[in-house]
């Protein structure tokens, strides 16, 4: 498939810290991880 870098998750982070902001990056995050999880669920 596809392999990601420690450096790569990094820079991914940062930016949504620019974007996002600090007060609504952990809602994001959540509501991310919610639809990753639906996703795997629904191909199970």
């Amino acid at each position: 498939m596809f392999e990601v870098s420690f450096q790569e998750l990094l820079l991914v982070a940062i930016v949504a810290l620019v974007v996002l902001g600090p007060e609504r990056l952990p809602s994001a995050l959540r509501t991310l991880g919610l639809w990753l999880g639906r996703l795997r669920r629904s191909f199970d």
